[in-house]
């Protein structure tokens, strides 16, 4: 059985938040033997993917849903979305909640820029692609990735789907 959420007072508690750089910061030990917090330090270490998680009350938390309920005032029902991309960027106007599906679309994977572009490099064009119930949906290959990028919008259209969650850049 999962370790109930810590309450937003409890966040509020132990934490401070600056929206201007995104950072958590430790306001108050988390239980008299809590060594190596340091009041006013950043709070949390990165994991593997760059993400910062935070230990508190026995229970590892990533920091940028940490940072939603304590200034939302709710925990996230979905996941939590770093707009740029960059996830260490916590800065609240560089997070949203998004489904799974939402967040993916959002990752960079690809060299073009564009979503739903790659470069295709046996046939030595740009490829348009989608993905459908996990399946990839060739669209065609294209001499520019401007020319890709519109057929990915165009068959985003045809079925009344955004193209994209989101722009990658900066908020």
């Amino acid at each position: 059985m999962p370790k109930p959420l810590p309450t937003i007072a409890r966040l509020r508690e132990v934490f401070d938040y600056d929206p201007t750089t995104g950072a958590l910061t430790w306001k108050a030990k988390t239980h008299p033997c809590s060594h190596g917090i340091k009041i006013g330090a950043v709070a949390g270490t990165l994991d593997s993917s760059g993400h910062r998680q935070v230990e508190l009350d026995r229970g590892v938390h990533m920091a940028h849903r940490v940072i939603w309920a304590f200034v939302t005032g709710a925990w996230p029902a979905v996941q939590i979305d770093h707009r740029n991309g960059v996830p260490e960027d916590n800065r609240l106007c560089n997070l949203r909640e998004a489904t799974h599906r939402q967040n993916h679309q959002n990752r960079g994977n690809n060299t073009s820029g564009f979503a739903g572009v790659s470069f295709n490099k046996r046939a030595r064009k740009w490829r348009a692609y989608r993905c459908v119930n996990y399946k990839v949906k060739h669209l065609g290959h294209f001499d520019t990735p401007e020319e890709a990028s519109a057929a990915y919008k165009a068959a985003c259209a045809r079925i009344g789907e955004p193209e994209v969650f989101a722009p990658r850049s900066a908020p």
